[in-house]
Formats: C-alpha cells, sequence, structure tokens
C-alpha cells in the first residue's frame, strides 16, 4: 500500500481539526460559565456564613447575659402591686380619667 500524499492527509485531517476546535471551543464556554456561576455561589456563602456567624455570636451573647433572679417574697411582691394599683387610682381619679368604674 502506497502512503497518502501529504495534501490528501490534510483534507482529511481538517474536517477533524475543525470539529475538534468546535467542540473544545463549547466546552471552554461551558467551562467559563460554570466557573462564573461557582464563583456567584462562593460569594454568597461567604456572605451568608458571616451573617450566620455573627448572629451565633449575638445568640451567644445575649444567652450568656441573663439577669439574676429577683428573691422576693411572694407576700411583698403581692403588696408592691396593690401598691402600684391604688397609686394608678389615685392618680387616674386625679386627673379625672375614667377607667371604667373601678372607683
Amino acid at each position: 500500500m502506497e502512503p497518502m500524499p501529504m495534501a490528501k492527509q490534510n483534507d482529511f485531517l481538517q474536517p477533524l481539526l475543525d470539529m475538534m476546535n468546535k467542540r473544545m471551543d463549547t466546552f471552554e464556554q461551558k467551562l467559563d460559565a460554570n466557573s462564573e456561576t461557582t464563583q456567584k455561589i462562593l460569594d454568597q456563602a461567604l456572605h451568608t456564613n458571616g451573617r450566620v456567624t455573627r448572629a451565633e455570636k449575638a445568640i451567644a451573647k445575649l444567652e450568656n447575659a441573663r439577669g439574676t433572679k429577683l428573691n422576693i417574697e411572694p407576700r411583698t411582691l403581692y403588696m408592691v402591686a396593690i401598691a402600684f394599683v391604688l397609686i394608678l387610682l389615685i392618680v387616674a381619679s386625679l386627673l379625672k380619667v375614667n377607667i371604667g368604674g373601678l372607683l
């Protein structure tokens, strides 16, 4: 068998080369689009992670800032509440506010 002349070999390989170049261009476009999407997702994840981290720190700070319990006897608390209600009634009567027949 006799080898093909170089011109015929190029004629045979050129369509194959064109097809491969076209596919590579398509592949590069898809890869670029995928890279752009991945970068957007990464940016969103970093932004969200920062917000979540700040929220977690705020929650921890609030949990650690719990107040102390008031150790007041129930009878004393009841007396203070009645005193406040009486003061409220006196102020309301001095200002002539209608408080629905409590007086």
